[in-house]
């Protein structure tokens, strides 16, 4: 009776345990993370009793944590790429709002701008008509600076993201290492039986973690788990956890970086695009700073077109046309770490060279090198930095003072400092420079059938443009330019002087005369506007291959482009997420039904064990009153 007493008593246990943990599984069926438990039980070795072994009841080996570890990992990936992709999504598709909404892009003040140019060229004179082009220059620099005060509110939010991000990774790291000491105790009391709840716990900060940024871990023999990020830098290893801080870069140029505080100094995090930090990092390289890049080149390319092109003609004063808007300078800005005492300023330069993305000047003691920031491709440069012979590079030009050591890093960000400060320069009406600076006429009185075209200016710094140029026909194959001459006459062909062409067609008579002389205040020639309405679409930008306009238009359709993308990239990889989510669920996942089912199976379970050691007293309790006859 004894043996069958122990042997119900250790059923009664083992189920009352397996009930526990039923009770368990049941009460946590809500719980975030949990992991369903399940009893595994032994059978206990029995006694030797003569040539028989008896059995001697059951006992619990262990209460396993169903969990496939192959797919957890799998969600980790999963669930990392998923938060990169929808704050990738999020912050491209206010990008992507800002530009095609109508109320805010930069299409409709472009096209009205260039509009107004070909007002002035249908009313030359009309001071209305001239203030209006003023006007739409103004709306253009306004409406600039109005998208760049909303890409700088993103780049904001962005830099309290990151700030936040990294108190968040801070907090988690720390339960991670918390959790790693709480695990290792627990297991080492109950000799190496997994502490389930807490290994839970850890797997939930595991999985907040990698949807803060892409990590990496290796368990340890003690139960611990060691976490990197994606490139190996150590975020917990055993009980110490990391500490992880946002920063600016070395440039202090306000973007605050994620960065992990180690003895040697700040080092910063790098990504591989997953997370909400690689989500972060992505929009910044490949939508927020090429918009800026490219928005910038946009209104400096229209500015210095508009500026030589103004400087092509002549207003309504007769004189040569100011600069319609002022540009303004550059300058690098050096790395922390420079130990020089150079500084680079500069200046736009050159309309059809300007480039599309951020870049870093270094100079290695003896040359100067370009680097792009966000493809990191090298660009041409050249120039020693002197006044005499600037550095050229994108379209800029630059000018070095004081002295540059070798490692010495300057960042150049030419698109945010035009969007930042370009301005309207010219206020006068009549100022725009309408006209063409010279003007051709023919004789009254010649006598042949000979016509001279308008002209065209070919150096605008010829000293005798403007001089007053007669051509005379000595003969009808021969003509002179102010007496000099003769030169042999052939219909259609250019004659060049003075800076200028023009060209005569027909048949002149000896004695025919053609006039070349500058156009006076108050004329009502268009040619120089008429360039002015057309620069929207010349090929004046990427090296006379592409327009302000069709620019602008394809900028639009790369945004919105990328905003697609992004969406479409993170519906695809929430319904990867979400399958191996219900992969888990399947094996960790608590079934209420499976439980019920269980709960009536231990619980009878129970009920027969105690009906066995009842048997075993009633046996016993005859025993004994045999006993007592």
């Amino acid at each position: 009776m004894a043996d069958m007493l122990s042997t119900g008593v250790s059923a009664l246990l083992a189920y009352k345990r397996a009930l526990d943990t039923t009770g368990h599984n049941i009460a946590n069926v809500n719980t975030e993370g949990y992991s369903r438990q399940r009893v595994e039980f032994g059978t206990n070795v029995g006694q030797q009793l003569g040539g028989h072994y008896i059995g001697n009841g059951v006992h619990i080996n262990s209460i396993e944590r169903l969990q496939e570890r192959f797919v957890f990992d799998q969600i980790l990936e999963a669930g990392a790429r998923q938060a990169g992709l929808q704050r990738m999504s999020g912050l491209t598709s206010q990008v992507d709002r800002l530009f095609s909404d109508t109320a805010t892009s930069m299409s409709a003040p472009l096209r009205d701008f260039f509009s107004a140019a070909d007002g002035v060229a249908a009313e030359p004179l009309s001071t209305a008509a001239r203030q209006v082009m003023l006007d739409q220059a103004e709306d253009v620099v306004a409406r600039g600076r109005l998208l760049t005060d909303q890409l700088n509110q993103l780049e904001s939010e962005a830099n309290q993201q990151v700030s936040q991000l990294a108190n968040d990774i801070n907090d988690v790291i720390t339960d991670l290492a918390r959790l790693n000491r709480d695990i290792g105790l627990a297991e080492a009391s109950a000799a190496g039986a997994p502490a389930n709840d807490l290994r839970d716990s850890r797997d939930l900060q595991l999985t907040k973690l990698s949807e803060m940024l892409s990590i990496s871990t290796v368990t340890q023999d003690d139960g611990s788990i060691n976490v990197f990020t994606a490139k190996g830098q150590p975020l917990v290893i055993g009980l110490q956890a990391s500490s992880v801080l946002a920063a600016q870069s070395g440039y202090a140029d306000g973007r605050q970086e994620l960065n992990l505080q180690t003895p040697s100094g700040l080092q910063p995090i790098t990504s591989d695009g997953s997370g909400v930090l690689g989500g972060i990092n992505s929009f910044r390289s490949e939508v927020l700073d090429p918009t800026v890049a490219q928005l910038g080149r946009v209104m400096a390319g229209l500015a210095l077109a508009a500026n030589e092109q103004q400087a092509q003609g002549v207003d309504l004063y007769g004189n040569f046309g100011a600069p319609l808007f002022s540009l303004p300078t550059l300058s690098g800005q050096p790395h922390s770490s420079n130990t020089g005492n150079a500084q680079l300023s500069g200046v736009f330069s050159d309309a059809a060279s300007l480039g599309t993305e951020n870049f870093e000047l270094s100079f290695d003691g003896a040359n100067w090198t370009a680097r792009g920031l966000n493809t990191g491709n090298n660009l041409t440069i050249s120039g020693a930095g002197t006044p005499a012979d600037p550095l050229l590079v994108e379209g800029l030009s630059f000018t070095v003072s004081g002295s540059a050591n070798a490692g010495d890093n300057f960042q150049v960000k030419a698109g945010l400092n035009a969007l930042n400060n370009l301005s309207v320069a010219l206020d006068d009406p009549s100022g725009i420079a309408a006209a063409a600076p010279i003007r051709s006429s023919s004789s009254i009185i010649n006598q042949g059938n000979g016509s001279i075209d308008t002209g065209t200016v070919l150096d605008i710094n010829d000293p005798n443009l403007l001089t007053t140029a007669t051509i005379e026909f000595t003969d009808p194959n021969n003509f002179t330019i102010n007496g000099s001459g003769p030169f042999t006459f052939t219909a259609g062909d250019p004659i060049d002087a003075n800076g200028w062409r023009v060209v005569i067609n027909g048949n002149p008579a000896t004695g025919d005369q053609f006039t070349v002389s500058a156009t006076p205040a108050g004329s009502s020639d268009n040619r120089n506007a008429l360039s002015m309405a057309n620069l929207g679409t010349n090929n004046i930008l990427a090296g006379g291959t592409a327009s302000v306009t069709g620019t602008h238009s394809s900028m639009i359709a790369r945004i919105g482009s990328q905003a697609r993308s992004a969406d479409i990239q993170l519906g695809a990889q929430t319904a990867v997420r979400g399958e191996l989510q219900n992969r888990l669920e399947a094996v960790s996942g608590v079934n209420l039904d499976e439980e019920a089912a269980n709960l009536v199976k231990f619980q009878q379970s129970y009920q027969a064990a105690a009906q066995v050691i009842a048997t075993a007293d009633t046996l016993f309790q005859t025993l004994i009153a045999a006993v007592r006859r």
